[in-house]
This record gives C-alpha cells, sequence and structure tokens, in this order.
C-alpha cells in the first residue's frame, strides 16, 4: 500500500470491474449454487485486480509508443477474455464450452468471407494469449536483460482457459506444441533466476498454467450449477 499513492482509487477499480462481471453473471441467469458462485466471485476480483495492476504496469514500464501500444494491447485481450470465460462460464455446460483450434483460427482468418464455426471468439483470444506468452518466455529464456514480467495481463487468460477446461479439440496439434514450449520455457526461466526472484517465479508459474490445458491433465471445474427445471431453457 506504501508504494502505490493512489491504492484507494486502484482498489475501487479492481472492484467495480469485478463488480460488472458478477453483474454480467446475475445478467445471464446463471443457475449455480452457491458454491459457484463463490467461485465465480473469487474469479471476478482476481480478474478485477489483474486488470488494474496491468494498467499500472504499463504505466510504469512503457517508454516508448510501441512499449504503449504492446501494453494496451495485452491490456485489451485480458479484458475481452475476461468477459468470454464469464460468459462462458454462465453456460449449463461451461466446460463443454466450444473452442476453436488453432487451425481453425487461422484458416478463418485467412479466409474472412466464410462463416465462423462454434468457438472462433474463445479460440481467436486463446491463440493471441499463448503466442504472446511463447513469444515472451522464450525472450526471457534467452536474453532476459531489460525485459518485465507482465504478469498480470497473462493471469486472466491462464486462470480463465484453466477453468474453462481449454482444450478445444483432438486436432489441436499446433497448441499441444506451444504448450509443450511454453512449460519448458517457463522452466528454464525458473532455473535461470532462481528462487530469490519471486516476479520470476509468479510469471513461471502464470505460464505453467497457461501451458496446463493441453497437458491432457484439466479438467472443467464443477461451477455447483443445478439443472433447470423441465421445460426451462437457457437464454
Amino acid at each position: 500500500m506504501r508504494e502505490d499513492a493512489h491504492w484507494r482509487t486502484h482498489a475501487w477499480l479492481s472492484a467495480a470491474a469485478a463488480a460488472a462481471l458478477l453483474a454480467l453473471g446475475l445478467a445471464r441467469k446463471a443457475n449455480w449454487k452457491a458454491a459457484g458462485w463463490i467461485g465465480f466471485g473469487a474469479s471476478a476480483a482476481v480478474a478485477g485486480i489483474a486488470l488494474v495492476e496491468h494498467a499500472r504496469f504499463v504505466e510504469l514500464v512503457a517508454l516508448s509508443p510501441r512499449a504503449w501500444a504492446l501494453g494496451v494491447g495485452g491490456w485489451v485481450l485480458a479484458a475481452l477474455t475476461a468477459v468470454a470465460v464469464a460468459l462462458a462460464l454462465t453456460r449449463t455446460d461451461a466446460g463443454a464450452a466450444p473452442r476453436a483450434s488453432l487451425r481453425a483460427v487461422l484458416d478463418r482468418i485467412a479466409r474472412p468471407w466464410r462463416a465462423s464455426g462454434p468457438g472462433f471468439g474463445l479460440g481467436l483470444l486463446q491463440a493471441i494469449a499463448l503466442i504472446a506468452a511463447l513469444a515472451l518466455s522464450l525472450a526471457l529464456a534467452v536474453d532476459p536483460r531489460y525485459r518485465d514480467f507482465p504478469i498480470a495481463a497473462f493471469v486472466i487468460p491462464a486462470v480463465g482457459f484453466v477453468l474453462l477446461r481449454a482444450a478445444p479439440s483432438s486436432d489441436g496439434v499446433e497448441e499441444r506444441w506451444i504448450g509443450r514450449f511454453l512449460a519448458l520455457a517457463a522452466i528454464v526461466i525458473g532455473v535461470r533466476e532462481g528462487p530469490s526472484n519471486w516476479e520470476a517465479l509468479g510469471w513461471c508459474a502464470t505460464m505453467l498454467a497457461l501451458a496446463w490445458p493441453w497437458s491432457g491433465l484439466a479438467r472443467a471445474v464443477d461451477w455447483g450449477q443445478t439443472e433447470p427445471a423441465k421445460g426451462e431453457r437457457r437464454a
């Protein structure tokens, strides 16, 4: 708190972002039990804090137009992912929310006149997060000088896609390789930086969480949703 002279303002902004995500869940009439709402509220709080912390990070370290552009791009990615994951979690079958594979996303971008398949939005956000995280992690593993760890920008994609059990389909070969290289880069960074660099360890943990869905060990989180009454349909 002492290092942040405007901590009250930042705390209110974090709370406002979390409240907006909670309002989204209420507007979608999520059919959760108490445990589901508690889990969703905790995730919304983490997302709100991460968005504000990344904005502070960009303000402190961005010293050029390029750095500002990358920083703002990371914030937009995190914000869009927070909304997309919140919408997906409000589905009864949240763990089965469709996500297009990287191959399907690239095919759609190359042929913009074709109709988007199911889960294109989530697939696009996940592809951007994975590729950006891999590029940064490889740079930090090979030449960590004068580089920072934008942890907050990737906390939301990492946690959100783990909650959604984000492996899209059996044809996600490219994602599996990206996930493996990302995990390997995280391990290299952790070994290089050592246990005394908590910021580096936080980055490594975030990258491992981002790569986790491709390990085959992730499972959908049970949000304690109740089944809709007979004849009731989800909006």
